[in-house]
């Protein structure tokens, strides 16, 4: 009888059949995610969402219970990212770092590093996912991507993430998916970098404007 608390980051359903698009959405599967997701709005005394959208896509989705929903922000550790002094780097270097995934949109970077005619600015992607290859693909067959983007096909531990912030301008918090799911989402990396003093990039969405 004790009460039952879910912290709900994100629907399963939405995330790994209309988001990523890697289930088949009329498969046992997806229909396997969609429990979870009713049973996660539905048994719980209490509900933790990270936005107020992803609060309401429940609401509406799931027929959630609005009285059952906290809202609790996304932060940044305070003992790992930590403000930085500020100092002049050689180079322009434009950062992102995350999963190749649709929701974060990392082929409409590469469709920004293509415009950018300063030879001085180059790109920093680091992470994995299962557009990666794709990604490999598109920026081996520019010689102009290949010039401007360097990519790290790996992830840091989240205590050495602060290096990788150190050694860019500007950070690509995204996300620049056209999904859904990117109307609902504020990543907690955009955080992060605002924490340590980085000028980070957002798509203005509702929940990047709150």
């Amino acid at each position: 009888r004790k009460k039952l608390i879910a912290d709900t980051f994100f629907s399963l359903y939405d995330t790994y059949v209309l988001d990523r698009e890697t289930t088949e959405p009329f498969g046992l599967l997806s229909l396997r995610l969609k429990f979870y997701d009713f049973m996660t709005g539905f048994l719980p005394d209490k509900i933790i969402f990270d936005t107020s959208e992803n609060a309401n896509y429940f609401v509406k989705k799931y027929y959630v219970n609005s009285k059952k929903v906290f809202i609790l922000p996304v932060s940044a550790k305070p003992g790992v990212f930590k403000a930085m002094d500020k100092k002049e780097f050689r180079e322009k270097v434009i950062g992102f770092y995350g999963s190749f995934i649709p929701l974060h949109g990392v082929s409409t970077i590469l469709d920004i590093a293509k415009k950018i005619g300063d030879p001085d600015i180059s790109f920093l992607l680091m992470g994995t996912g299962h557009e990666l290859p794709k990604i490999r693909k598109e920026i081996n067959n520019s010689q102009l991507l290949k010039n401007k983007i360097k990519l790290i096909e790996d992830f840091v531990k989240y205590k050495d993430l602060p290096k990788f912030y150190q050694n860019i301008d500007l950070f690509l918090g995204g996300p620049f998916g056209i999904t859904p799911k990117a109307k609902r989402v504020l990543p907690a990396k955009v955080v992060e970098a605002l924490s340590m003093g980085i000028p980070t990039i957002v798509i203005q969405t509702p929940a990047t404007l709150r």
